[in-house]
């Protein structure tokens, strides 16, 4: 009876799996510490690693995020900030370099995230190093992990529908 039942919503099955394997993926990683290079803002990577607190990040932050200013003109570091971030603060969005100034200066503010201990050792400096970088699939990018969970539960409705309706000799009864 059970095996029947399996083949009966083997489509559907496959599709709430996704679901399950997701939402355990998230409780299990806010489970886990993860320990950050950590310090108040500095001028640079070197002064802020000196002094960086080796302490597990609180509840509900499951980043380390770098925020790196430079001089554009001489490339100089000008500030460095590293912290422990909550998600929101880690997204697609908020990573990346940008030019700005600050009081006749241009700067670039360069920002990575990252989500394994001690990740956050080198600061950001281009394009290519500030990024947010995931081991967690269900960390990597936000709005197309909720779109594409939308999309497979009305897929799912959809196919589960179609089932009922209709006679599927090949996932059986």
């Amino acid at each position: 009876m059970q095996s029947a039942m399996a083949y009966r919503v083997y489509v559907s099955g496959i599709l709430l799996l996704y679901f399950t394997t997701e939402a355990q993926m998230v409780i299990s990683r806010q489970s886990e510490e993860i320990t950050c290079y950590t310090c108040k803002p500095k001028e640079n990577n070197d002064e802020c690693n000196k002094i960086a607190i080796d302490v597990p990040c609180p509840k509900g932050t499951e980043f380390c995020q770098s925020m790196h200013r430079m001089d554009v003109e001489t490339g100089a570091s000008v500030y460095m900030h590293k912290f422990c971030a909550k998600p929101i603060n880690c997204t697609e969005e908020t990573v990346g370099c940008k030019e700005m100034d600050a009081g006749g200066l241009k700067l670039v503010e360069c920002v990575s995230c990252c989500d394994e201990s001690y990740c956050n050792r080198w600061a950001p400096t281009n394009h290519t190093n500030a990024i947010l970088q995931s081991s967690n699939p269900a960390n990597s990018s936000p709005t197309l992990t909720s779109r594409s969970s939308l999309f497979v539960l009305l897929l799912c409705c959809i196919l589960s529908s179609l089932h009922t309706s209709i006679h599927l000799p090949w996932i059986g009864q």
